[in-house]
């Protein structure tokens, strides 16, 4: 029976037409949401790309800064080392000293440097296996190792003007 009390009894044709809609508005439905489906796909794999390439970056950078630290104070243990080798025969003790404590300095920038290319590779392993509080660990200790290095580049270099200013007072 129908709601109404005038027509008791639905006729099959406006049920049909009406099934017929609504299996029209499923499908238009359908359609619209495999669009919004794949538009979200799409945004996702271009996100995804984004920052596979941001993440390469950034490990580029870090291996450029790594390669810098190494040469830079390599650099500077291979001039010092030619300096000294050159100043024992005139014997100066006095910038002999200074320099050593230089060298010193040199070599724990190149260690750091060393060690920092180690526990690199820790870093990307526990960041694979999901495992990001010792990743994070990893990589804070990286960056640490890092100042460190700078910083003792810039204390040699410090120390080998010393040596040299005290020469000339």
């Amino acid at each position: 029976k129908s709601r109404t009390t005038e027509n008791p009894f639905i006729s099959i044709d406006a049920l049909n037409k009406y099934l017929d809609s609504l299996k029209e508005y499923a499908d238009k439905k359908s359609d619209y949401d495999d669009k919004i489906h794949q538009k979200y796909l799409k945004d996702l794999e271009s996100k995804n790309a984004a920052d596979i390439e941001m993440f390469k970056s950034v490990m580029d950078s870090g291996k450029d800064a790594l390669r810098s630290m190494l040469i830079v104070n390599g650099g500077a243990i291979l001039a010092l080392l030619a300096l000294l080798g050159n100043l024992e025969e005139k014997l100066i003790p006095l910038l002999n000293e200074g320099l050593i404590s230089a060298l010193c300095m040199f070599s724990l920038g190149v260690f750091g440097a060393t060690i920092i290319y180690g526990i690199r590779y820790f870093a990307q392993f526990y960041y694979s296996e999901d495992n990001i509080k010792i990743g994070n660990f990893c990589t804070a200790t990286c960056v640490c190792l890092a100042v460190l290095s700078y910083f003792s580049l810039g204390y040699g270099l410090y120390k080998t003007y010393l040596a040299f200013n005290s020469l000339v007072m």
